[in-house]
């Protein structure tokens, strides 16, 4: 992505996180949601697998996405995403806030003995 295009990202979830002061509890329309079209590359067409053009992710929150065949898709599929996370317990972080990426503990230590 180019500069210009991430700073205009970047000012958009800072905007987002101002605002999410104002509120006690939220939604995927409080978070910036960046949605992106991959072409189609070059499939051999004896290949099962397709590429999923489409993909919604929430910027500065890598692990939350969703991907789908149209842009609507890949919104309701980032939406379920959301709310699995959500009924999970788990806390959301701020709209506009930087989420690491983390990995489960077990999956960690694997990648360090390796």
């Amino acid at each position: 992505m180019s500069g210009i295009k991430n700073l205009i990202w970047q000012a958009y979830a800072i905007w987002l996180r101002f605002t999410s002061f104002l509120k006690s509890t939220w939604t995927t329309n409080d978070y910036p949601i960046r949605i992106r079209f991959q072409l189609d590359q070059e499939q051999v067409k004896s290949s099962r697998l397709r590429t999923i053009p489409y993909s919604a992710v929430v910027v500065n929150w890598p692990s939350m996405m969703g991907a789908g065949k149209t842009k609507h898709e890949a919104l309701a599929d980032l939406r379920k995403n959301f709310e699995n996370f959500k009924a999970n317990g788990r806390k959301l972080p701020r709209p506009g806030t930087r989420v690491p990426i983390s990995l489960p503990l077990a999956a960690a230590s694997t990648c360090m003995l390796n």
